[in-house]
């Protein structure tokens, strides 16, 4: 069986090379059962075009984040706010329960290929509190509410498109991971990053259902030695990172602005609240059901 995968990020930077060595370890280890025919990045299909070409069987497999699947499967993006690890929610049944809502659009979560890392609020203007009123910030799906409580304007970019917006001053900041700043450039037109961080980095491989059911039983059991083989690799390796990125950032003069005592309560706070509050106003039902198995604290 060869399977088709398509990347939400650019081949060989940073939040691509994990879903590339398991492509690499799959093609090697599984001739004659399963193959991995890699079709690219972006180029290939539009990163926010790539959940509606999955879901239709256009390609098999997707490298890419529950932010980008969150208009097909809106309940798919509390992956982003879970304070438990992600092997207790595959545990504890969580991850099953999403799975449960993503076979109705004919979407399985298979593997997560990014953990462990907080995202960020990066900056070409210096705030001194959380308000970000007056201010024009690029978001993904799973911080809109977040930071438009905090009084930003939002505005939706692919990232490919985020150096231009930042350089022409469209935007004035963005929200991005820990990790990948450099691969894109930005540290050129960044002069601020603001901690503490929120949320937690969600990276997986998606698959279109029907494809996964077409596989036999080898051929799935195959794939999951290997799903378990990349999910300590990109846990091991973003531990390892995050101090790496954290000495590049300083080195290349992007300046901390630091929230303390009641400012940082109130951010991360809200950061939790407006992010668990979208996820129950789309989906009522199923919302607080998620939180309760996803949050170690209500």
């Amino acid at each position: 069986m060869t399977l088709k995968a398509i990347n939400a990020f650019q081949e060989g930077t940073y939040f691509a090379q994990n879903f590339e060595a398991f492509v690499k370890k799959v093609n090697e280890e599984g001739k004659g059962l399963v193959q991995i025919q890699y079709i690219g990045g972006p180029k290939a299909i539009p990163t926010l075009e790539q959940p509606a070409a999955l879901r239709n069987g256009v390609v098999d497999m997707a490298a890419t984040t529950a932010s980008y699947a969150g208009g097909i499967v809106p309940e798919v993006q509390a992956l982003n706010y879970a304070t438990v690890p992600f092997q207790e929610l595959r545990r504890n049944g969580a991850l099953d329960y999403i799975n449960q809502l993503m076979a109705e659009k004919n979407l399985m979560y298979f593997a997560r290929t990014g953990d462990g890392v907080k995202y960020h609020l990066y900056l070409t203007k210096p705030i001194s509190r959380p308000d970000l009123s007056g201010l024009k910030v690029r978001i993904a799906p799973n911080f809109r509410e977040f930071f438009q409580a905090l009084g930003a304007t939002v505005i939706q970019t692919p990232p490919g498109e985020v150096y231009t917006a930042l350089e022409r001053g469209v935007v004035d900041g963005y929200g991005w991971p820990l990790l990948g700043v450099f691969d894109m450039g930005w540290q050129q037109v960044t002069k601020y990053r603001v901690d503490p961080g929120f949320h937690n980095l969600e990276m997986g491989v998606q698959f279109n259902l029907k494809s996964w059911q077409k596989l036999s039983p080898e051929q799935q059991t195959f794939l999951e030695r290997q799903r378990d083989w990349l999910e300590r690799l990109a846990l091991e390796k973003s531990m390892a990172d995050v101090a790496i990125d954290l000495q590049r950032q300083q080195d290349a003069g992007i300046q901390v602005i630091t929230f303390k005592g009641e400012d940082a309560q109130e951010y991360l706070r809200k950061s939790l609240d407006t992010a668990w509050a979208g996820i129950i106003r789309l989906s009522p039902e199923h919302g607080p059901k998620l939180r309760e198995l996803m949050v170690a604290e209500q």
